[in-house]
């Protein structure tokens, strides 16, 4: 056997074990998902590498319904209260959920965030 192939294959086999690893080099993205003044359930789609953890949190007008934890890419659900006044926004965060689950929530120290996005909502 050609002795740079077995070697080759041996260092993709080593990588592929090393990114799986949690907490290891972990980046985030999430949509920024818009609303219609009646609410309702929207979907946030959270982009990261297989194996990295995240919770998703409340927001001021919005709250998870659905697919609140998550490794590896994902989708989380918020359903939206209807909004009576003017159109308004609010941040969508998630966490490191090991973290997270360690302190109970957020009623502890700081807990590090891994993805911020903009809930849009329209007023009537």
């Amino acid at each position: 056997m050609n002795t740079n192939f077995l070697k080759n294959g041996i260092r993709l086999a080593a990588l592929a074990a090393f990114t799986l690893l949690p907490g290891m080099a972990c980046t985030y993205s999430a949509t920024s998902p818009v609303v219609g003044a009646a609410g309702g359930n929207v979907a946030v789609a959270v982009y990261t590498q297989p194996g990295c953890a995240w919770t998703a949190e409340n927001t001021a007008f919005g709250s998870v319904s659905g697919g609140r934890q998550g490794y590896g890419t994902g989708t989380f659900y918020l359903y939206v209260r209807p909004n009576p006044g003017r159109a308004r926004s609010a941040v969508v965060r998630g966490y490191n959920t090991v973290q997270y689950n360690q302190i109970g929530g957020r009623s502890g120290p700081p807990v590090q965030i891994v993805f911020q996005s903009t809930l849009t909502q329209y007023g009537r």
